[in-house]
């Protein structure tokens, strides 16, 4: 035979070898005989290429330095092996055939679940497998790249680069983030998880690294923003934050001023979702106290239509839900006009009064005089109805921190404990009565006992129906030995559907071992749709119980299934659990299909799927007519997988 033939035999080989691995676990006749042929054919390439070494593009192979395109086979190659980011495959006559099974099965596994592992470079490693060696695409040549396995590499590639920290990838990243981010749509930032946690990690390093590079960065992510302005939902806008935690005041600004400067569409709209990236009125504050200082050293070479369209926009804001906190100093600049109030701040009597109080506190770190202590509260306790009245939760939780540290000293402890009790109480009955400021949620953990009894919480969450997951977390850290009237209260209002929803929304977000009892517990006595609910909550926790799950799997009705193995599905052992327990039911005659067929579509409409390849092709496979219905859905699942 010639080169040209045995190449072809080899390529051939290859990807029936692929195929197989991905439908057939690793011990299945027709993988094993599939990897025979593979190793017949690359012992008889050796005699004529030595080592292997296949390259790929988006649609063609490059071996023995030839291009090989333009049909099924080599596409197919090509395509497989490029949205696994891999440029090229060397095979060396040392490969065994531990190594060449091992690499088939590990490239085999769809894309997102090989870069969830580090991708295949990494898995070789791990491996031990150096007779096989692959070179990696340049992430220059996924630039173009287009589809849905394209996003998958990008999110993977983003949390690689910073593990890995190679500043040259770095670099080149940084250069290409507008074409990159540009790929995604901003609903893909903000709920892929995966995607969003990786591109944070990305961020966070150049904030720590590169801070000229992170703006620039932070401004693409706004422009995507600001294309699909017209449909961000508020959830969406509250997620989006997230990428804006390192962005200091006059950085906002800066952006702000460049994109109503350099964008023409920007309008009120924009201006709204830009404002929502904003976490607080200070922020706001301290972004108008900035943009002010900007226009004024600016104002003099700002062109006049740059200044009507600020004007115009600015006075437009009352018909657009914007914050106005910074918006209203804005447009009085525009038209001329100073705030005295900005320009005084520093003096009025708020923020005088803060500064005073954070004085006393320190004051009191170092201070171990008895008498200067009760001095010191006495002019503490004279401030106290400033302290509720403002609300301070920084001079709280700074105070509750000393009181932590320095009660071991029985003089401080002496003198203080008054006050520290006072405080905890108005903020236990401020969270209680569902008045709570801003900023307050942190005191559920530092709160050393209720001043309360246990009573007053039943009351105000069964009378009252007062659910919140700050008065849970109270409840349950002071009354631990109260749980059977608190699982009796939740019996009483097992008919208020509305109640019921609301207790499992701040039940999933403590997230805790107790949480899920109490959620089992909901479950046990309530109807189809709270049920659901209840197991919903139950996959967006930490915490569960995989055994109670893996029983709704063997007994529960179809909608819990469903339910069951999504909560189930983030887990490797538990969703193999899951799968054999719905996929490997005996059926002899077909007198289970029906409860096989039902599973296989439950199956289907989950994450699940593609870790169920090796159960599906076994049902698919199963003889006689009585399967023939059975064999026909499970071919219809395998034929989704392969997409």
């Amino acid at each position: 035979m010639t080169k040209e033939e045995v190449l072809q035999d080899f390529l051939n080989s290859l990807k029936i070898a692929l195929n197989n691995s991905s439908i057939y676990f690793e011990t299945h006749p027709v993988l094993i005989k599939s990897i025979d042929e593979l190793e017949e054919k690359i012992d008889s390439l050796f005699h004529f290429i030595n080592p292997i070494k296949v390259g790929f593009t988006p649609r063609s192979l490059f071996v023995d330095g030839k291009v090989l395109e333009k049909t099924r086979l080599y596409e197919e190659l090509a395509v497989f092996f490029h949205f696994r980011k891999i440029k090229s495959i060397e095979i060396r006559d040392e490969t065994t055939r531990r190594d060449l099974v091992r690499f088939l099965v590990k490239v085999s596994l769809p894309a997102k679940v090989l870069f969830k592992e580090g991708g295949i470079e990494d898995i070789l490693k791990k491996e031990q497998i150096s007779a096989i060696c692959i070179e990696d695409l340049d992430y220059s040549q996924l630039l173009n790249a287009q589809g849905k396995e394209y996003k998958e590499i990008w999110a993977y590639l983003f949390r690689d680069i910073i593990e890995k920290k190679d500043r040259e990838k770095i670099d080149q990243f940084i250069n290409n983030f507008d074409t990159i981010v540009s790929k995604f749509k901003s609903e893909e930032l903000f709920e892929n998880e995966d995607l969003k946690e990786n591109i944070l990690a990305f961020l966070a390093y150049l904030k720590n690294n590169k801070e000229d590079e992170f703006r620039k960065c932070i401004k693409e992510i706004v422009k995507v923003m600001m294309k699909e302005k017209n449909t961000f939902t508020e959830s969406q806008l509250l997620k989006a934050r997230a990428f804006f935690q390192g962005v200091t005041s006059d950085e906002f600004a800066d952006i702000l001023w460049q994109e109503v400067a350099e964008d023409e569409n920007f309008d009120t709209v924009a201006l709204r979702v830009f404002s929502c990236l904003m976490s607080s009125n200070k922020q706001h504050d301290e972004i108008a106290l900035s943009l002010k200082e900007k226009m004024r050293r600016e104002e003099s070479s700002m062109s006049q239509p740059l200044t009507s369209k600020l004007k115009e926009l600015f006075s437009s804001l009352g018909k657009e839900p914007v914050s106005g906190v910074y918006m209203k100093s804005l447009s009085s600049l525009l038209d001329g006009k100073q705030s005295k109030e900005t320009e005084v701040k520093a003096f009025d009597r708020g923020t005088l009064c803060a500064n005073y109080r954070l004085m006393v506190l320190n004051l009191l770190v170092e201070e171990t005089n008895k008498a200067r202590l009760v001095l010191i509260s006495k002019k503490l306790s004279e401030e106290w109805y400033n302290l509720i009245k403002d609300k301070d939760a920084g001079f709280f939780r700074k105070f509750l921190e000393i009181f932590e540290k320095k009660k071991k000293d029985l003089a401080f402890y002496e003198i203080f404990e008054p006050f520290e009790k006072q405080m905890c109480s108005f903020i236990e009955n401020s969270i209680v009565e569902e008045n709570i400021p801003e900023g307050f949620e942190c005191f559920v953990d530092m709160l050393p006992q209720s001043t309360l009894t246990v009573s007053v919480y039943l009351e105000k969450i069964f009378n009252d129906l007062k659910v919140d997951p700050c008065i849970l977390r109270l409840f349950f850290k002071f009354f631990p030995a109260n749980l059977p009237m608190f699982y009796n209260g939740l019996k009483k209002t097992s008919s208020n559907m509305e109640f019921l929803r609301n207790m499992i929304i701040s039940i999933k977000y403590i997230n805790s071992r107790l949480g899920v009892e109490i959620l089992k517990y909901i479950f046990s006595f309530s109807g189809k749709l709270v049920k659901i609910e209840a197991l919903k909550a139950m996959r967006e926790m930490s915490k569960r119980d995989e055994e109670f799950l893996l029983s709704l799997l063997r007994g529960g009705e179809g909608f819990l299934k469903r339910e069951a193995l999504l909560a189930l599905c983030s887990d490797d052992k538990a969703r193999k659990d899951a799968l054999e327990i719905l996929l490997c039911v005996t059926s002899p005659f077909g007198m289970h299909n029906e409860i096989l067929g039902e599973n296989v579509e439950i199956v289907q409409e989950t994450d699940a799927l593609p870790f169920a390849r090796e159960y599906l092709v076994v049902l698919s496979r199963r003889r006689f007519f009585w399967n023939r219905a059975l064999r026909r859905k499970a071919e219809d699942a395998l034929e989704k997988i392969h997409g």
